[in-house]
């Protein structure tokens, strides 16, 4: 199981499932840091009695646990839940524990397409790509018929998502998708390098014909392409321990 190991005080002698990510954390300086660069991540999953627990019996915290129990009985909210933990880890400089804050005060006010699409960002950010995906589903249902450039971005990053999984169908609607709502240059130069990628030459240069992609358009589609090829690929010496490997990953992105 992947996890976080940073540690300055007491780690855990079990750790606690984060089922968000699926991650492990054995330490307050291990949350604190989850919990400053995921602050849309931070739901019921998370902010719960059993962690508040963990954090009491595992890392002795007693006073802290009591001061995020009472930011959850009185519903206070995720600042003043994570803020008892930032203070007793020390992890946190005031300047960052502000930023947080603020980052939190602002999620809550936006509306829900973009707090949904926040939330997906952060799973893919996290390489939860099958979860990521869901939620972006979830943020265009949510936007309806309003806001064509902010769903216009949801199916996009939705597409890279999608193209991390090696869904190259569903990763080519996406992108589709995001083009026809924004019909900017930048949104169909990144849906034709993935139909060129995943579909055969002759449909892909047909595609581009049909869409009126120009010719720098298709060098710089071409040069991208023989960059990537370009890259070198080093072969793992245990190929067992590296398919493995790419099991359990494939699995903890996919949600599975």
């Amino acid at each position: 199981m992947i996890g976080y190991r940073l540690c300055r005080v007491r780690a855990a002698e079990h750790p606690f499932f984060i089922e968000s990510t699926a991650v492990n954390v054995w330490t307050v300086e291990e949350l604190c840091y989850f919990m400053y660069r995921n602050p849309e991540l931070i739901d019921g999953t998370l902010a719960g009695l059993p962690l508040t627990r963990w954090v009491a019996e595992e890392l002795a915290l007693p006073k802290t646990a009591l001061g995020m129990e009472q930011a959850l009985k009185t519903d206070a909210g995720i600042a003043a839940f994570a803020l008892p933990l930032f203070q007793a880890s020390g992890y946190l400089t005031e300047g960052e524990i502000r930023a947080f804050c603020q980052a939190v005060e602002t999620l809550v006010t936006r509306p829900v397409p973009e707090r949904l699409k926040r939330r997906a960002d952060a799973l893919a950010r996290n390489r939860r790509y099958g979860k990521a995906e869901e939620v972006y589903l979830q943020a265009s249902e949510a936007c309806g018929s309003r806001d064509s450039a902010l769903k216009a971005g949801i199916w996009h990053n939705s597409g890279v998502a999608a193209m991390q999984m090696l869904e190259y169908e569903k990763a080519c609607s996406s992108f589709e998708k995001a083009y026809k709502l924004r019909a900017a240059r930048a949104d169909l130069e990144t849906y034709l390098l993935a139909v060129r990628i995943t579909k055969p030459l002759a449909k892909y240069q047909a595609k581009a014909g049909a869409l009126g992609a120009d010719q720098e358009m298709l060098d710089e589609i071409e040069a991208r392409l023989a960059a990537a090829n370009a890259e070198e690929v080093k072969l793992p010496e245990d190929t067992s321990a590296f398919l493995s490997g790419l099991r359990q990953a494939y699995h903890r992105e996919a949600g599975t």
